[in-house]
């Protein structure tokens, strides 16, 4: 009995030993082919928007910790549909990791994009998400849960950088478009926002632009879902105008507060 169990202890530790040499060399394959995990991203974003999802090329390190991407694309798989339409030429962060193992922090020390491109058609709606028959299957799910479990379970943004993006929408009852959006948050949380707008309402015939829009705000350093945020917005410059005239120099101030626990 006792040689039974001395044995059993043996294979176990022997498969243990088996699965750690598995993990261990799949990581290393998968570090230094980003193209197999690229592949596997885009299949499981488009199973799970039921968009069409391109990236061109995915690139990281682990020593430092950098993940760039370029060329990246989500399009409505039927181009005639409405929908949501995304481009992004560039993004790239450094990461590291801090904590201990199984507790840990994902911080995003600095993370930059540009060539960000939006674009909102009529009604868009996400009917492929969760819940469709490409749903990813409960495997891949699991296994990208142990492995978010493993590798951190909190985030954190220290700095980051939006750089000339352009956000439009397009519908039955306005078009509106924000361009020359840049964002920029510093790592003692300030944050500082700047775009143009321009807004049309067909059926009335007006149109409103806002050439410089300003928004300054500071971050909490530390996460708390209920902390309230402060901000102020500004607009210079702006032009109204109807059927029957237009006003120039318009201006405008607002303070912002944002209560993410107050419930209503």
């Amino acid at each position: 009995m006792r040689r039974a169990v001395k044995t059993g202890l043996w294979v176990l530790a022997g498969c243990f030993l088996l699965l750690v040499v598995l993990a261990t060399s799949a990581i290393l394959y998968l570090a230094h082919h980003p193209s197999h995990i690229r592949d596997v991203l885009v299949r499981s974003a488009s199973q799970a928007t039921g968009m069409d999802v391109g990236v061109r090329s995915l690139d990281w390190s682990l020593e430092p910790l950098r993940i760039r991407a370029s060329g990246i694309k989500v399009t409505p798989r039927d181009a005639d549909s409405d929908g949501v339409a995304l481009t992004l030429d560039e993004i790239a962060a450094d990461l590291s990791l801090e904590g201990p193992f199984g507790a840990r922090t994902l911080v995003i020390e600095e993370i930059r994009a540009q060539g960000f491109d939006a674009t909102v058609q009529g009604r868009p709606s996400l009917a492929g998400a969760a819940g469709g028959r490409d749903r990813p299957s409960w495997l891949a799910r699991a296994g990208v849960a142990l492995l978010r479990k493993l590798l951190f379970r909190d985030l954190r943004i220290e700095r980051g950088e939006l750089d000339q993006a352009r956000i439009t929408a397009d519908t039955d009852v306005a078009f509106v478009r924000a361009d020359g959006l840049s964002i920029a948050l510093a790592s003692n949380g300030d944050l500082k926002a700047e775009t143009s707008v321009h807004l049309v309402l067909p059926d009335t015939g007006t149109a409103l632009d806002l050439p410089d829009i300003r928004l300054q705000s500071t971050l909490p350093k530390q996460r708390n879902p209920t902390e309230p945020i402060q901000g102020r917005v500004q607009g210079d410059h702006g032009t109204l105008k109807t059927p029957t005239g237009a006003v120039q120099g318009l201006f405008f101030q607002a303070t912002l507060l944002l209560e993410p626990g107050r419930s209503s």
